[in-house]
């Protein structure tokens, strides 16, 4: 009688563990549903995503830099729910690739003051020209070139010796 006690109990305990993660995952979902439209922002992430969800993925992409955090926290059962940022966007660094005779990722969307750095892995030299912006210059094969955006705007560019190269990077403020 005493082992089908223990199984019982061990039965129980289990099944408390799982309604409690169940309580978790159910809590950690609600409070991530409340947060405000656009609380979690950060461009160089999203644009990550994007390019997951297209499966346009870089075999590396760096993302460094300090998000904005926002936790919003109630004492108790019917008090107002008080918001509290736990932080600032900051710039980030992002690495892009030149590989394949494309940009990759195509699409990038930073904050002001953020820097890209372009490596070239094809084993040809481009460039990475934006009229009237930046222009990188001749990148070797295995070279790489970094530009800092300290103006908002979109800025398209592409190679000058391969037309159909092109890409995007979008700053915001």
């Amino acid at each position: 009688m005493a082992k089908k006690n223990n199984k019982n109990k061990a039965g129980r305990k289990l099944v408390f563990a799982f309604v409690v993660l169940l309580i978790i995952a159910f809590v950690a979902a609600a409070m991530y549903l409340s947060l405000p439209s656009g609380t979690v922002q950060n461009p160089a992430i999203i644009t990550i995503i994007n390019n997951i969800i297209n499966n346009n993925i870089p075999s590396s992409t760096t993302i460094t830099g300090a998000a904005t955090t926002t936790v919003t926290t109630a004492s108790a059962p019917g008090q107002t729910p008080t918001t509290v940022n736990t932080g600032t966007f900051q710039p980030s660094a992002v690495t892009l690739e030149i590989k394949s005779w494309g940009f990759n990722p195509n699409t990038v969307t930073l904050l002001k003051g953020s820097t890209a750095t372009w490596t070239n892995k094809d084993s040809v030299t481009h460039t990475v020209t934006s009229a009237g912006n930046f222009d990188s210059g001749d990148i070797a094969a295995g070279a790489s070139w970094t530009y800092t955006f300290n103006k908002a705007g979109t800025f398209e560019y592409s190679c000058k010796y391969h037309s159909s190269m092109t890409g995007k990077v979008v700053i915001t403020e």
